[in-house]
């Protein structure tokens, strides 16, 4: 063999070998790349999976903090209307004069009598309150005034006990039972 065919040969073998690599390569590259995608794929999948899951809870999170603040405010209004119902009642009672006055500090005053004996002493808000004490016969502390609007305060004979009468009082004893029934015939 010829130099030139044997120079000629190593060229057709290497020319040979290096198309047997280029295809290797290309089909190497070729499953890389199949395999990159199939990955981009599942990790996007995922991604987006996570992104949806996130997404529905921070709307379910919106949706949540959105009836609490509903609910406050219709408590917050609630609380308002029965504000001023309350309000408008104790206007109504400290407005009350004359008989329907003297009858409503007799029942207090009598109540008082039940609980300490004839022997109690009242403690008044108003002159009529003295008027109607004198009437059922109770002594009066005409040194003190309660400060109230109206009612009176009924202390025992020896002093250790009082019950407070006043329209101010027994308001504030009963707020919340009065609360809960403006509530009940206001919001059925």
């Amino acid at each position: 063999m010829s130099k030139e065919k044997i120079i000629e040969k190593i060229e057709k073998d290497c020319k040979k070998e290096i198309d047997t690599i280029l295809k290797e390569a290309k089909k190497v590259a070729s499953e890389i790349r199949k395999k990159t995608l199939a990955e981009a794929r599942e990790t996007s999948e995922h991604i987006l999976s996570e992104a949806k899951r996130e997404s529905e809870n921070i709307k379910q999170t919106i949706i949540a903090k959105a009836n609490q603040n509903a609910r406050r405010k219709l408590l917050e209004g609630k609380e308002k209307i029965i504000k001023e119902c309350l309000e408008k009642a104790k206007e109504k009672l400290f407005k009350l004069k004359g008989d329907k006055y003297k009858k409503t500090v007799e029942k207090l005053i009598k109540n008082g009598i039940e609980l300490f004996g004839k022997d109690c002493m009242i403690i008044p808000s108003r002159k009529e309150d003295v008027e109607v004490a004198k009437k059922l016969k109770v002594k009066v502390d005409e040194k003190r005034k309660t400060g109230a609007s109206g009612g009176v305060i009924i202390v025992s004979k020896d002093g250790l006990q009082s019950i407070n009468n006043t329209f101010d009082g027994i308001l504030e004893r009963k707020i919340d039972k009065i609360k809960t029934e403006i509530g009940k015939m206001l919001f059925k």
